[in-house]
Parts: structure tokens; C-alpha cells; sequence
């Protein structure tokens, strides 16, 4: 088992639900959110040159399909079920008229039981990665990874209320995230973000929110550089890979490519496709 998926319990009697204000944000329009807030952290994450000039960042985009069962299996895909199966119980039980959460968890599961879940890469190149990983402080990996609504960013770096990570999730039917990365500090990092509604089974609480994690230890990522799609790796290359777990399938080839090149035409930034 690479990773291990670790839901936290809570003693807060209060109930989150499926209506997540900063994921709602960027549902009218998820692929053009998701572009430009992507473009935007690689920019501001630049790596420099010896002459202290910025490096010309290259972002790469390239959605491909996993067979869930078996490409996930290292990634304790029978809990991630099993949360979705008690979570989809505890909805049916607990609302009467908004039946919501109840589809959503439906269709989860549906895409689960599938033999095929599309995804989507976005890696960087010229970048510094995401530096800070495993220090108690604000740090780039803490505050995308970990944190929730914390942001540390220079004033001139575009987004200052770390909600901008959740355009990911905003374009994900699972709201799974995995992120690996190569930093300049010369670590490795692997870690994944899950962001449900909570939910009660039995006499517990969990918050919804839980974390794929280093076997060992929770609270840490894996110490490797960890690629989900079959046909890429990143090798020694610093910079940062995001993996975006059930990826909307109502969003074309040629939607996508379109909503990049939109979101990408005021920043300074390769694409690749």
C-alpha cells in the first residue's frame, strides 16, 4: 500500500454538506477556473536563472483513464468505496427533500464500480515544486496540500484567500486530488486530498475531509515522486504534478484545449497539450 486514505473523526455535532462554498465558486464555468488558476500558481511558483531572470514556465495538460480496481489498488481504493458507501447512507437517512448529496454519492459510486475513470495531469516544468513540505509552518505544500482557506503568497502573486485550489476539486466527480512533487529543497512528496460532506456511522463523526497518506504516519506524504498516469514520469525534474481523480466527463478534448488556450492567453506561460 503506497498510500493509505485517513478520514478524521470529529466531536463537532454540527453536519458539512455536499455544498461546499468554494468549490460551489467555480462550478459555472470549471474548465476555464481550472486553467487559469492553474497557469496562475505555476507563474507564481517560478524557478530562476543564475542571473536571478525568471525561467519561461511550461504547464502540461493531458487527461487519460485509469481502471479503478486495479490502477488504484495501492491507494486503498476499497476504503475510498467504502466512504462513499456509508456516506451515501447516511444522506438517504439524514435529508428528506434534497436528494443532492444522495446523487452525488450515486454516481461516485458508479464511476467506482466502472472499469474506467478519466482523470486529468497538469504538471510544471521550471518551477520550484512545492517547497515546505513536512515543516509546522505556512509553506506553498502546506498551504495547498493540508491547509484550508490559507494563503501566503507575496501581494503580487495573483490569489490571496487559498481558495483557488479548489477549482480542482470543483472539476473532479469524486473531489479526489492527488499531488506529487520534486522541490528545489530536493524532496520528494506524494499526497492525496479528499473533500466530502461529513457524515455519522454509528456513534461516530467524521468531517468529510481526509487525506491519502504515508502508511507509517498520517500526518506525513509519501516521500516519493509519484506518477498516476501510465504514461508519464516526471524522472528528477523539479516541479509539481497534480492529479485530478474522476474527471468531468461532460468536457471534450476540444472544450478542453479551448478553455486553456482562453485562460492562458494573458500569462506568460507554455502550454502543452
Amino acid at each position: 500500500m503506497k498510500a493509505i486514505l485517513y478520514m478524521p473523526k470529529t466531536e463537532w455535532t454540527g453536519i458539512d454538506g455536499i455544498n461546499d462554498g468554494n468549490i460551489e465558486t467555480y462550478k459555472n464555468n470549471p474548465m476555464l477556473s481550472l486553467t487559469k488558476e492553474e497557469l496562475q500558481n505555476s507563474t507564481d511558483n517560478a524557478g530562476k536563472n543564475n542571473d536571478g531572470t525568471y525561467k519561461k514556465v511550461i504547464v502540461e495538460f493531458n487527461d487519460f483513464v485509469l481502471n479503478p480496481s486495479e490502477d488504484l489498488a495501492d491507494y486503498d481504493f476499497e476504503k475510498i468505496k467504502k466512504v462513499f458507501s456509508d456516506e451515501r447512507s447516511f444522506w438517504d437517512h439524514y435529508m428528506e427533500n434534497d436528494r443532492r448529496a444522495v446523487e452525488f454519492f450515486d454516481n461516485g459510486l458508479k464511476i467506482l464500480d466502472s472499469n474506467s475513470i478519466r482523470c486529468m495531469r497538469i504538471s510544471d516544468i521550471n518551477t520550484t515544486g512545492l517547497n515546505g513540505v513536512g515543516i509546522d509552518k505556512s509553506s506553498p505544500w502546506n498551504n495547498l496540500v493540508e491547509n484550508k482557506g490559507v494563503s501566503d503568497k507575496p501581494g503580487n502573486k495573483g490569489g490571496s484567500f487559498g481558495i483557488g485550489k479548489d477549482a480542482a476539486f470543483a472539476s473532479s466527480q469524486l473531489r479526489i486530488v492527488f499531488y506529487s512533487t520534486i522541490n528545489e529543497e530536493g524532496v520528494k512528496a506524494f499526497k492525496g486530498t479528499i473533500k466530502l460532506p461529513s457524515y455519522r456511522k454509528e456513534d461516530t463523526q467524521y468531517i468529510g475531509r481526509g487525506s491519502f497518506s504515508n502508511p507509517e504516519e498520517v500526518r506525513n506524504p509519501v516521500f516519493e515522486s509519484i506518477s498516476l498516469d501510465p504514461d508519464y514520469s516526471r524522472g528528477n525534474q523539479i516541479g509539481m504534478d497534480k492529479y485530478i481523480l474522476g474527471f468531468k466527463d461532460d468536457i471534450s478534448h476540444d472544450d478542453l484545449r479551448d478553455a486553456i488556450v482562453t485562460s492562458s492567453i494573458e500569462l506568460d506561460v507554455e502550454i502543452w497539450l
